[in-house]
């Protein structure tokens, strides 16, 4: 792992695979959301007993090497800045509900299981964001990889979510894997996501990062699409 001079103020951006996959098809980023992290810093070296005074007891952290970029949100980025009241004591956790366990299974043959599933998050305690329908805040959906589902983002977020928050895989009935596929990943910011399976020879398992977008309260679910029976 590479580290970036503490000496300087370096803007390192680099694509993701996803993101070179789209230049390479001729496409626009469309880049219109950020994120900041504060991933890597030890705020044990805060010295509030620093013999020169108060402008100094940030020292030793700003002073800290800083991580390279790494494109993969699973290594880097897991601890977001976000804004809170200043007297808010407790972070927010997310329920989904009426889902329980981390996994759910769906399919295209209901004998197997249901044939689509419903994700509601709610946040404890609430939060809202402005513009949203029931009363709460969007949830930003990070689906690990849509292949062999479908997603339908419910009263998504104007302007919000790359790719468009209300694609979904762009197939129709079936699914044929390819060896050589790429990964899909997708972004939806909405109030609550619903995944449709579509019907592939095996079983598929995607992820799927529930982040609020006010609360910054965090969570994940899998996703099973069972293979159809013979």
């Amino acid at each position: 792992m590479g580290f970036l001079d503490s000496d300087t103020v370096v803007v390192d951006a680099i694509l993701t695979k996803y993101g070179r996959k789209k230049l390479a098809q001729g496409l626009d980023l469309n880049i219109n959301m950020f994120a900041l992290s504060d991933e890597g810093v030890d705020y044990n070296l805060w010295n509030d007993t620093h013999p020169s005074g108060s402008d100094y007891y940030d020292d030793d952290i700003t002073a800290m090497p800083l991580m390279e970029v790494v494109p993969d949100n699973g290594v880097l980025m897991r601890y977001k800045l976000f804004d809170l009241d200043r007297d808010t004591d407790t972070f927010g956790t997310i329920d989904l509900a009426p889902i329980t366990g981390n996994e759910s299974k769906i399919s295209t043959d209901v004998t197997l299981a249901v044939d689509h599933l419903s994700v509601l998050p709610s946040t404890t305690p609430s939060y809202v964001t402005p513009g949203t329908a029931g009363g709460g805040e969007y949830y930003i959906f990070r689906v690990n990889d849509r292949t062999g589902f479908q997603f339908e983002a419910t009263n998504p977020m104007p302007g919000g979510g790359e790719p468009s928050i209300n694609e979904t895989s762009g197939v129709a009935d079936t699914y044929v894997p390819s060896v050589y596929e790429v990964r899909q990943p997708a972004v939806y910011i909405a109030e609550s996501l619903t995944v449709y399976p579509l019907s592939p020879p095996n079983d598929i398992t995607c992820h799927i990062t529930i982040e609020g977008y006010s609360s910054g309260a965090i969570t994940t679910h899998k996703v099973t699409n069972l293979k159809p029976s013979t």
